[in-house]
Formats: structure tokens, sequence, C-alpha cells
């Protein structure tokens, strides 16, 4: 179920998972990551990858993150579109 203050938070949620890293060596990592990111953008349909695509535009993010960031907005329709 859906929490009833997740579009309160999902904007926070997602700029700490965008900025998460594996420091710990945690078996698949970037998988929970990315289906975390999904998640809140397929829940937060407006929000969320409105947010992605600013942060996308801006300048502090590597190529990785970049690649995560169009992933996660990928697998969001994917999600909303079935």
């Amino acid at each position: 179920s859906r929490p009833c203050d997740l579009e309160d938070v999902a904007i926070p949620l997602t700029s700490a998972l965008l900025h998460a890293a594996d420091e710990y060596n945690i078996p698949s990592f970037s998988f929970l990551k990315l289906n975390g990111l999904k998640a809140l953008a397929s829940q937060c349909s407006e929000s969320v990858p409105e947010f992605i695509g600013t942060q996308f535009c801006s300048q502090n993010w590597s190529i990785q993150h970049r690649m995560d960031m169009l992933e996660t907005v990928y697998q969001a329709a994917l999600e909303l579109s079935s």
C-alpha cells in the first residue's frame, strides 16, 4: 500500500538514493537502488521524473549516475504502461 505522505518525502528519498554509494559491498546494491528509484518514480509519476530530469541536466553527476537516472525513468515508464 502507498503511504499517505509519499508525495511529501518522494523528492528527498529520490535525492538520497541518487547520492547513495555502495560503501559496504552490499550484494545487488545497484539492483536494489534502481528498484527503489523505479518505485518512487512510478508511484509519484509527476514529481519524481521531473526532479530526475532537472538533476540529469545539472553538471554534478557522473556518467553512471546519469545512466541510473535514464534507467529509472525508462523502467518507471514500462511499469506505468503495463
